[in-house]
């Protein structure tokens, strides 16, 4: 539990308007969860007294592609792979015969003959109970038409409408939990229908009483919302005909649309500053944006205009090794659980809705996604040879450095949405490097939603490629997701050219010590990368430069290189500051306090070097690091006296960046 010092905190960050309106919410919620249990009996048997069985028997095309479709595709050999087909089929016969693997969790005995909704342990109920395995079992009788995968859910469907508890939805569900698992079930009803043969009297029941407690508990902002929302408005169409689901459109879909100008910037960004989270909520819009799209809706322009910005910030960030930068919490969504997966139709909606063809290179990242949400194939989509460029989004914060093999993420944004920060991380002018297609500089990513050491350090400023002041983060964090007073951080400046990128940044979160970044970016067959940062202050103060390194690289102190494990792409590295900087590796430090670990994966750590330049010295202070490919035998001279750094190149070019009032410059 938070402590009274942690509340006050939350609540003087959020201010006085804000913490009113979520007592208010609170409270709200609370009512509405009473009339709810009181009045829902009563209230359903008023709703359901007249509907057919059409919304079963042939429903509404809704996020995805009709059965009938589908079929056809497959009958002209299109859309799937061999390699695809027999994929579907091996992960719901996994499903059948047990155990489920949940992702972050592990795996799990997956009780489908006679499993009680809630009859796990805490740390399995909801995640089984999202039902994230309804959507395997139906893509594989979709494809195979096999009895046996039909028989299975009209099972698993008989047991949930004769176990169904009022009680233990009130007591083990978050709305979120519902929300998801409802429009788990939209793939069952979409691909296998009047095939599941159930009770449909039921069965309608239980869905109307799920979709109502959400509607009694709605979440107070953020991705939660938007989800819980979305559910509504998919399960309005559905019932389009029927009077509770015209009333849930009513309801839902001005607050779904209108949510994509609350959650993300006029330049695309989900405003929780988190890569995972950016991705996730794009496919909560696009699914939307189907459903109003299949169904004769009006999109607002705006919203359409946003969404497609979102999809390219998507293919913008793209690194050269085929990854996301791991910005808040988050993992790289490499495994194939149901939100990772369904997160790669994002390219695919973009070049599908907006016509915009992708990367050659970023296509093998698509999996079959986009065959059932579009009908399309991923070799399909028009493609492009040309990578993106750089990229500035200014008013967000954040910038996107790059040429063919090269990629620089510079982070000068928000901790995270002031009405929702809860997945940000304390990481202002954090940096993120690759280098001849190989990351080299890293974000550890989010680990894991429990209340550890480890948590506790993803979220930290130490575990950033950032300054660290007197062992001091940049902003107030505690538990799992708790925050309290967050650095004010912006960009203040950016300069795109062919040849040289200049970004900067400033965040205010040591006050009174202001920490200023400047980082330079030469392209080219020869790049190199200038960090410079300014600690401005009064008084002595120790200084700690971050560098987390991939798992694929190792520091060699005495020759001042980055090694890359397999010998391959090592990094010459310079440091320059006015007083000696001492040096020090860590790697899978464990305990109270952890250090070198990377998180590629939920809830699975990895040691990872972190190297740590630390000093303590007066302020003002500055603080100045190289890095460049060692292949290109690149020169770096510095003269403290003039302020100057000279730095050769390979290709014959010569750059002196040289200190002005304003800051540096190359020339």
């Amino acid at each position: 539990m938070p402590s009274m010092n942690n509340i006050l905190s939350t609540a003087e960050q959020l201010g006085p308007l804000e913490v009113i309106k979520k007592l208010s919410w609170r409270v709200s919620r609370w009512v509405n969860t009473i009339v709810y249990r009181n009045f829902i009996h009563w209230k359903s048997k008023i709703e359901l007294v007249q509907y057919d069985h059409e919304w079963i028997c042939n429903p509404k095309t809704l996020f995805l592609v009709k059965k009938e479709s589908l079929d056809l595709e497959i009958a002209n050999g299109k859309l799937f792979t061999d390699k695809q087909l027999q994929k579907i089929i091996r992960d719901a016969d996994q499903v059948l015969t047990g155990p489920i693997r949940i992702h972050g969790l592990g795996s799990v005995e997956f009780r489908t003959d006679s499993m009680n909704w809630y009859g796990y342990g805490s740390k399995y109920a909801r995640a089984v109970n999202r039902h994230d395995f309804v959507p395997v079992i139906a893509k594989a009788y979709a494809i195979s038409d096999e009895a046996k995968y039909a028989d299975k859910l009209k099972g698993l469907f008989d047991y949930w409408i004769d176990n169904f508890s009022l009680g233990r939805l009130l007591k083990h569900d978050k709305p979120i939990d519902t929300a998801i698992r409802l429009l788990n079930w939209i793939w069952a009803i979409n691909f296998v229908g009047k095939s599941l043969n159930v009770d449909v009297a039921k069965l309608i029941r239980i869905i109307y009483v799920q979709a109502e407690y959400i509607l009694a508990r709605l979440s107070h902002s953020g991705n939660h919302l938007l989800l819980e929302i979305l559910a509504i408005y998919v399960y309005s169409v559905l019932f389009s005909d029927l009077k509770f689901g015209k009333k849930w459109m009513d309801f839902s879909r001005p607050i779904f649309f209108e949510e994509i100008n609350r959650q993300v910037t006029k330049e695309g960004i989900h405003s929780e500053q988190s890569t995972f989270y950016h991705h996730v909520v794009c496919t909560h819009f696009l699914k939307g944006y189907l459903v109003a799209r299949n169904n004769g809706h009006q999109i607002p322009l705006e919203f359409s205009e946003k969404l497609k910005s979102m999809l390219d910030y998507v293919h913008q960030s793209m690194k050269p090794d085929l990854t996301f930068p791991m910005l808040g919490d988050g993992d790289q969504m490499l495994s194939d659980d149901r939100e990772h997966w369904e997160t790669k139709v994002i390219l695919a909606a973009r070049t599908f809705l907006f016509g915009e063809p992708v990367c050659e290179s970023f296509k093998s990242t698509i999996n079959d996604s986009p065959c059932w949400f579009f009908g399309l194939a991923a070799y399909e989509l028009s493609a492009t040879e040309d990578l993106p460029s750089s990229s500035v989004f200014r008013e967000t914060g954040l910038a996107i450095l790059r040429d063919a093999e090269n990629y620089i993420l510079f982070n000068a944004a928000p901790f995270g949405s002031a009405l929702y920060p809860h997945h940000g991380h304390a990481d202002a002018l954090h940096v993120e490097l690759c280098f001849a297609g190989k990351t080299v500089l890293m974000d550890p990513g989010g680990y894991a939603y429990v209340n550890d050491a480890m948590r506790f350090y993803v979220r930290s400023t130490r575990a950033h490629n950032t300054i660290v002041v007197d062992g001091i983060d940049q902003s107030e964090i505690f538990g799992v997701f708790g925050y309290g007073k967050l650095a004010d951080t912006k960009m203040t400046k950016s300069v795109i050219s062919e040849k040289i990128d200049v970004v900067e940044g400033v965040h205010y979160g040591y006050w009174p010590i202001i920490h200023k970044r400047q980082l330079i970016f030469k392209k080219g067959n020869a790049p190199y990368v200038v960090i410079i940062d300014y600690v401005v202050g009064k008084g002595r103060h120790k200084i700690e430069k971050y560098l987390h390194l991939s798992p694929d690289y190792r520091m060699n102190n005495s020759k001042n290189k980055i090694v890359s494990i397999d010998g391959v792409g090592n990094i010459d590295i310079w440091r320059y500051s006015p007083v000696i900087l001492e040096l020090e590796t860590r790697k899978g430090v464990g305990g109270k306090n952890p250090d070198g670990w990377v998180c590629l994966e939920a809830g699975k750590p990895i040691k990872s070097e972190v190297v740590v330049m630390s000093a303590e010295c007066e302020l003002p202070a500055k603080l100045i690091t190289v890095l460049s490919p060692e292949d290109t035998h690149t020169q770096c001279e510095y003269w403290r006296e003039d302020k100057k750094l000279r730095i050769t190149t390979i290709d014959e070019d010569e750059y002196l960046i040289t200190n002005h009032q304003n800051g540096w410059s190359a020339s």
